[in-house]
């Protein structure tokens, strides 16, 4: 699920690849996103990924941002790497567009202020923002330990209120430009062993419908 600020987005998910059409009445890659700059959230793999190749094929320079290392001690799933990131370079240059990777965490709102200001010495301006990274964990709620909750709820709640906190002053200072944040249907409807992640997306779902 997807929100935009200040209008109201469209839904991405794993199937915005490249080759498929992805904006309502143009085919894939017509150039709707010319001498934009997008900055995307957990860029090294799956969605975010998918999202840059494919602002990419639609003409826009992109920013990737991921934490290219393990989110919680215990992640049991694939870890992003700086291969995976430069990988997803090589697919939006392929496109003919500029790709800055930039490693770091978003849970420090001082790593993201400090990459705003990068973007915008380089690139000149900002005009999308994705807030797509996130991680989850299965367990209990009543079994979890602090840090089980703590970091589920800093990395994609906190993380995508940092994002916005920290990207979203560059729009306003424009007066335009696209915030879209990825949630989750779980978020709505919750999923067994998966109290954090749910209340993380149900939490994003509010920031959306607040900020």
């Amino acid at each position: 699920m997807v929100g935009s600020l200040p209008f109201a987005g469209r839904a991405l998910g794993q199937d915005t690849l490249a080759g498929t059409q992805t904006w309502p009445g143009q085919s894939f890659g017509a150039g709707l996103l010319n001498a934009k700059v997008a900055v995307i959230t957990g860029a090294a793999r799956g969605i975010g990924r998918a999202i840059a190749v494919d602002m990419a094929a639609n003409g826009a320079d992109v920013v990737g941002i991921d934490i290219c290392a393990k989110i919680t001690p215990v992640q049991t799933y694939a870890v992003s790497t700086r291969e995976d990131l430069e990988q997803t370079g090589k697919l939006v240059q392929q496109h003919g567009r500029k790709f800055m990777p930039v490693v770091g965490d978003i849970r420090d709102i001082s790593f993201l202020r400090s990459t705003a200001n990068s973007v915008e010495e380089r690139f000149g301006h900002i005009d999308i923002v994705v807030a797509n990274a996130a991680t989850q964990f299965f367990k209990p709620l009543l079994e979890m330990e602090d840090w089980h909750w703590n970091d589920i709820i800093n990395n994609n709640l906190n993380g995508t209120a940092n994002t916005i906190r920290a990207l979203g002053p560059n729009l306003v200072k424009r007066g335009q430009g696209r915030i879209i944040v990825v949630a989750s249907m779980q978020g709505k409807h919750g999923s067994k062993n998966m109290a954090s992640y749910a209340a993380s997306k149900w939490g994003i779902i509010g920031l959306m419908k607040s900020a």
